[in-house]
């Protein structure tokens, strides 16, 4: 198992917005690993062995996405593979889970509101959530102030994440 895959198996939600985070790093670097290496990985605090692990897996993700054509914008067709699966579950709970229904209602006008911004760029409420949680991450690293309207609509959608997560990961064992 690669050095992030253990997200995958705790919370798919965390593995999909960590992957994000990894396209645009790779992006950053212009897919240089060895900058990668010396800029990120050498200043992870893990051992020498563990460091190796995570190059190849940089590297492994490097070759999907040149594979796939996204090196400029988009994500890799595995991970977009789990919002369709995290999608398709979200329409299952929608059906059959009063207290989903419930989060997602609490949520639902903002991840409107959201949708109308993308101006029909994105329309999948699920991908409209995870969007929204990688956007507050990025605002996070670069010591941007997150507004407290913007924070609320945004907790909002972690929720509907965390649920989804759980009963991703309940389905999956």
């Amino acid at each position: 198992m690669g050095p992030v895959e253990q997200k995958k198996e705790d919370n798919i939600c965390e593995f999909i917005v960590h992957m994000y985070q990894t396209e645009d790093l790779l992006r950053v670097y212009e897919f240089n690993l060895d900058s990668i290496e010396q800029y990120v990985i050498s200043h992870l605090p893990i051992t020498d062995e563990e460091k190796l692990a995570f190059k190849e897996w940089y590297a492994g993700i490097k070759e999907e996405m040149e594979k796939e054509g996204v090196q400029q914008t988009g994500h890799i067709s595995r991970v977009q593979g789990f919002v369709f699966q995290l999608t398709e579950l979200h329409d299952l709970l929608l059906k059959e889970d009063e207290s989903y229904k419930q989060v997602y209602q609490n949520a639902e006008l903002h991840i409107n509101h959201h949708i109308n911004l993308s101006e029909g760029k994105v329309i999948n409420p699920i991908q409209i959530c995870l969007n929204g949680v990688y956007g507050l991450l990025l605002l996070r690293l670069n010591g941007k102030k997150v507004e407290e309207d913007l924070m609320e609509r945004l907790d909002q959608f972690g929720n509907v994440l965390s649920y989804l997560a759980v009963k991703f990961s309940s389905m999956a064992k």
